[in-house]
C-alpha cells in the first residue's frame, strides 16, 4: 500500500493500494476501528488473483453464515 497521499478521518483512511502483480492502483478505505477495508468486489478479486464471481460467492456464504448465526439466536 502507498502512503503518499492517503486521507485520514479518525480510525479510517482512503489509501492507494496496488496488488503485487497487478498494474492498476486502487483507492481504498481501510477502518482500523473494525478492522474493515472497503472496496469493491472487483478490486478484492484484483487484490487476491481471483474471478469476481469467485468473491461474490464468498460473500453471499458469509452473509448466509450471518443470517443463519441471527436466526439461531431467536
Amino acid at each position: 500500500m502507498s502512503n503518499k497521499n492517503d486521507i485520514t478521518d479518525g480510525n479510517k483512511a482512503l489509501v492507494a493500494f496496488k496488488p503485487p502483480n497487478g498494474v492498476t492502483e486502487y483507492p481504498v478505505v481501510l477502518d482500523n476501528g473494525a478492522d474493515t477495508i472497503w472496496a469493491t468486489e472487483l478490486q478484492i478479486a484484483d487484490f487476491f488473483g481471483r474471478d469476481r464471481t469467485v468473491v461474490n460467492r464468498h460473500t453471499k456464504m458469509v452473509n448466509l453464515m450471518k443470517m443463519q448465526q441471527v436466526l439461531n439466536l431467536h
